[in-house]
């Protein structure tokens, strides 16, 4: 079985499926990571450090680097409709955008981003061109199921992404979703609870329909362990929004209705 990961930044890979990425490994699933934006939204410096602590973190787990494909695209900020995804969403296919740092796709690290392996060169940032980007990364990593963002999210770029990613994606493959911006970051994922209650943005027939997935007490502890890998996002942490998500159960939900039950073959591989 190969599982890809889509996640808007550095984190929210570990945020939603750190459990899920460490119950499959057990299993022998093959699974990759893509990364949609740079998380550069305070900088190139930035990028690079968020770029590291996702690598380290994935390291642990056992997903190698050459599991990692990275997009390149900006980061504007969490506002939902001047986030980057969101603004890229509605613009023309062939009309430009650009973030604080670059108005091309770059790699932090001095990879290759997905538009070099697909074309041999960076370009301008497009929607036409991020929905060929992750086009290409589907078809070259043919998963069996695809982790992404929720369209419920609060933070525009995983909504707008969730939105990219249903565009793309061929009937046949399932398409679950993990929620890091359940409505009040302030207050959801409730700090002490060890299990998830409902967020205020999720109207109740969705919530009816989440999939949950037992941690055991090791699998909690080395996902909180990982979080705090993410020095750049812990130090604007005051109130535990980040280790929140170190419960006893992590949640997705199914997105689209495949050939196959995206349900059970989910359940087959985290239970």
């Amino acid at each position: 079985m190969k599982l890809l990961i889509v996640a808007p930044h550095q984190d929210d890979e570990i945020l939603g499926a750190c459990g899920l990425i460490q119950k499959c490994r057990h299993r022998g699933v093959d699974i990759s990571v893509l990364f949609a934006t740079n998380g550069d939204r305070f900088g190139f410096d930035i990028a690079q450090q968020r770029y590291d602590e996702s690598r380290r973190a994935l390291a642990e787990l056992g997903v190698s680097e050459d599991h990692i494909f990275y997009m390149g695209f900006g980061d504007t900020g969490m506002s939902f409709e001047r986030s980057f995804l969101m603004r890229l969403r509605v613009l023309p296919d062939n009309q430009s955008a650009a973030s604080y740092v670059s108005s091309r796709t770059y790699h932090p690290a001095s990879g290759r981003t997905v538009r070099v392996l697909r074309t041999g060169n960076e370009g301008d940032m497009k929607r036409e061109s991020f929905l060929s980007d992750l086009k290409w990364v589907i078809e070259n990593r043919c998963p069996d199921f695809v982790l992404g963002p929720s369209v419920w999210d609060r933070h525009g770029d995983h909504a707008a992404l969730a939105t990219f990613l249903k565009e793309v994606l061929p009937s046949s493959i399932p398409y679950t979703s993990y929620l890091i911006h359940g409505g009040d970051d302030t207050c959801w994922p409730q700090r002490e609870p060890e299990v998830f209650e409902k967020p205020p943005v999720l109207p109740q027939h969705i919530w009816a329909q989440r999939i949950t997935t037992r941690l055991s007490e090791e699998q909690q502890r080395e996902k909180r362990r990982l979080i705090m890998y993410f020095a750049t996002q812990i130090k604007n942490d005051a109130n535990g929004f980040l280790t929140s998500f170190a419960k006893q159960e992590e949640l997705f939900f199914p997105e689209t209705t495949s050939s196959a039950n995206s349900k059970d073959i989910f359940l087959m591989e985290i239970r």
